[in-house]
């Protein structure tokens, strides 16, 4: 019987110092742990600390969430949610926890045990015959809290159709405020980045792609290039990841990516089976929900606004004493404009490293 491991296939398998690879049944998982040792010996690696999944079906243990393929990223994300709630608290590392961020992890953390039960068809090799039809399906979504992507491989055989989580990954915001369009820019930037090494790592770049998002106003990605850096710079690395003409507009409800977006608990996502994907997935692709809405390319084409110059004249201070607020002459008048942050000319100073005339 010839082996199942060689130096090029081992190679692939390396992510910095870790050996990351699926094989059928445990008679390969042995053999592939015998063969890579001895490739390697000779060079004195000894691979060592093998750790894989329970291949056993008798056997359901969940020792620890340890899930690169992001089937509990749901679940997994509410703990990076509570630890960015601390962050903003400025809650110190020895100090209490606030009670509601408490009740909420004690919560997250009682219902780990429904993950013992979960049960998700990992092989996609049945799937990837040579007479099926598939396609692969990219989702994005982004809310308040977080962002993420998921991929879902759907094949046809013989008119049976069969979908499949393949990748997901769900991300918190980040600290700094910022608008719900770019949140969604984001995620269809990781979305565009898992897709391309999706494709590659399993190779399926022969195989169509659709990309969805049930953002309106957020689909740059089919607009003219007429943007600020930031959103110019990633649309344009959504583009080279992706064909514009791929993406997609759907309904938020029909979302598979709308539950890793708002995070859940372990009850909510065992029962949910959103790793099987969107029902609607599953019928024949005349029946898809396509929506015919598309960006008002008139607003989001149109040129960016530019701010007069303008003198401040009077600083207008909170109740706490700190100004947010303005009053500024323009050659056209006076009108209040807010602001963020007031740097005076003394501070210019200072950075600049010159003493003002």
């Amino acid at each position: 019987m010839a082996g199942i491991c060689n130096p090029q296939k081992l190679l692939e398998t390396f992510c910095v110092d870790n050996c990351v690879t699926s094989v059928e049944n445990e008679e390969q998982l042995k053999r592939f742990m015998f063969e890579s040792q001895e490739i390697l010996s000779p060079a004195k690696f000894n691979l060592r600390g093998w750790e894989h999944t329970n291949v056993s079906a008798g056997e359901k243990a969940v020792h620890r969430i340890f899930d690169t393929i992001g089937f509990t990223c749901p679940v997994t994300l509410q703990p990076k949610i509570l630890l960015q709630e601390c962050w903003k608290l400025r809650v110190t590392w020895d100090a209490e926890l606030p009670s509601l961020i408490s009740r909420k992890f004690e919560k997250w953390k009682e219902q780990l045990r429904y993950l013992n039960d979960l049960e998700i068809t990992r092989c996609l090799s049945n799937e990837l015959s040579l007479n099926s039809e598939s396609y692969l399906h990219l989702f994005c979504d982004a809310s308040k809290k977080d962002y993420s992507s998921c991929i879902f491989l759907r094949t046809e055989i013989d008119g049976i159709i069969a979908c499949q989580l393949v990748q997901a990954r769900a991300r918190v915001v980040p600290i700094k405020a910022t608008t719900k369009p770019r949140l969604k820019l984001l995620a269809y930037t990781i979305g565009s980045r898992l897709l391309n090494t999706t494709k590659i790592d399993l190779g399926l770049d022969y195989v169509p792609v659709c990309c969805w998002s049930d953002s309106v106003s957020a689909l740059w990605i089919k607009g003219k290039e007429n943007w600020g850096t930031l959103v110019n710079n990633r649309v344009q690395k959504i583009r080279r990841l992706t064909n514009s003409e791929d993406w997609q507009h759907i309904a938020g409800i029909l979302n598979p990516a709308e539950l890793p977006s708002r995070s859940c608990y372990s009850e909510e996502l065992t029962k949910s089976l959103w790793w099987e994907g969107p029902s609607w997935l599953k019928k024949p692709r005349k029946e898809w929900p396509l929506s015919e809405a598309c960006p008002d390319f008139e607003i989001t084409n149109s040129k960016r606004l530019y701010w007069p110059l303008a003198k401040v004249i009077k600083l207008i201070p909170s109740r706490d004493g700190r100004v947010r607020v303005v009053e500024v002459s323009t050659a056209s008048g006076s009108l209040l404009r807010p602001i963020q942050r007031l740097i005076t000319n003394q501070n210019l100073t200072k950075l600049s490293g010159s003493k003002l005339e």
